[in-house]
């Protein structure tokens, strides 16, 4: 009997146990579900969080000239240049660094700490480092255009009579040097280097016989490169559509804007064909790109409004929005497309709603991020401010 009994009780002990250990789970369970449910509300919030106003964290009065042009430099910085030099300011307006020079027609391109200017149809190319360290390169044609690497080498397009050159190049050494020749290759009207400087993508149009096609041209400096015939990895004929600008968003992928369509590569090594997207019905008044999406502005969109196509570098539409307000300025930053005016801005998020829209007292002369949250850097004709939003109640 004793026996028994003992074994009874040991029965429910173990029976005991079963439901505990299950209990447990419902509550583990429970708990991860809220978690989860507070999770997605949270995210939820932040994704269609909007704006109505601004703080002023820090201002400095503007006492440069009205042909000073400004943009984005570094994440957390600015750079302004005119033709007889340049600055970098952080966030407060305080300079970093600064530099002179003498040039007719500066163009400046920025990639991560480097900048590259370039005296645009002269012979003057100078590039910095994040400490204002400059290196001027010896250039012997006219620049026709520029493009920097994040590891401070310059892609410069530069042209002759008959002939064009792509110099690959820092302030010391030429890496290496593309020669076309124009009755034969065209026009160059794009370059574009990746960040490690090891590809290059090109955009031609052809003259005289071959007039009307267009020309991507893809090119690897490294290894493999080496087993291609001028290290041409591919070349690819676009017939009738013109290609005005091609850029790496980074530094394996590629996004190249012709004037009726977005094409975008994959190239870790050689180029494969990500995304096309169907032929525009209208003229694309704009186009915009980040590490993370592009898009174009298409004009005379229903009723004279534009049209505001965002995708994902793979394809994926994202923003498909009607744009009743003319603009000056557009651009992305990250997942957000920033559109400024003389008088206000418009942010949209990367859910395609109005994230932010102001509408200013002074004349607007530039608007940057400043912490890819909600810091911007605002420069109106007499300040520089660095602001934060205020979120709507």
């Amino acid at each position: 009997m004793g026996k028994k009994g003992d074994v009874i009780v040991v029965e429910h002990t173990a029976d005991r146990k079963q439901k505990m250990e299950k209990r447990k789970r419902v509550i583990v369970l429970t708990i991860i579900a809220i978690v989860i449910a507070v999770a997605a509300v949270l995210i939820y919030r932040y994704i269609n969080r909007t704006y109505n106003d601004y703080e002023v964290k820090n201002t400095k009065e503007r006492n440069d000239s009205k042909s000073m042009n400004y943009q984005s430099y570094d994440n957390d910085k600015m750079l302004k240049y005119s033709n007889d030099g340049i600055t970098v300011m952080d966030g407060e307006g305080k300079d970093v660094w600064s530099a002179g020079f003498n040039m007719k027609n500066p163009c400046v391109v920025t990639r991560g700490e480097y900048v590259a200017i370039g005296d645009i149809g002269n012979k003057q190319l100078i590039i910095y480092d994040g400490k204002g360290n400059g290196k001027e390169v010896e250039i012997l044609n006219p620049i026709t255009m520029i493009d920097i690497s994040a590891q401070g080498i310059a892609a410069v397009v530069l042209e002759d009579e008959m002939l064009n050159y792509i110099k690959i190049c820092d302030g010391s050494n030429v890496y290496a040097e593309i020669k076309t020749r124009i009755a034969v290759d065209g026009y160059p009207l794009g370059v574009a280097i990746s960040d490690d400087a090891r590809k290059l993508v090109t955009s031609y149009v052809a003259v005289g016989e071959n007039e009307g096609e267009n020309y991507l041209t893809f090119y690897n400096f490294g290894e493999v490169g080496e087993s291609y015939n001028n290290r041409i990895v591919r070349a690819e004929t676009l017939d009738d559509e013109m290609v005005p600008m091609v850029r790496f968003v980074n530094n394996d992928e590629i996004v190249a804007f012709t004037d009726r369509r977005i094409k975008t590569y994959k190239m870790k090594e050689t180029p494969e064909e990500m995304f096309v997207s169907d032929k525009f019905e209208y003229n694309i008044k704009s186009v915009i790109y980040s590490g993370e999406r592009v898009g174009v502005v298409l004009d005379n969109y229903k009723e004279g409004k534009k049209q505001l196509l965002v995708y994902s570098i793979s394809g994926e539409e994202e923003i498909n929005l009607s744009l009743e307000n003319e603009y000056k300025n557009i651009y992305m930053s990250g997942k957000e497309v920033i559109m400024t005016t003389d008088v206000g801005v418009r942010i949209i998020g990367k859910n395609g709603k109005v994230k932010f829209e102001k509408r200013l007292e002074e004349r607007l002369d530039y608007f940057f991020p400043y912490n890819n949250k909600d810091k911007y850097i605002l420069v109106d004709e007499n300040s520089i401010e660095l602001i934060k939003l205020v979120e709507s109640e």
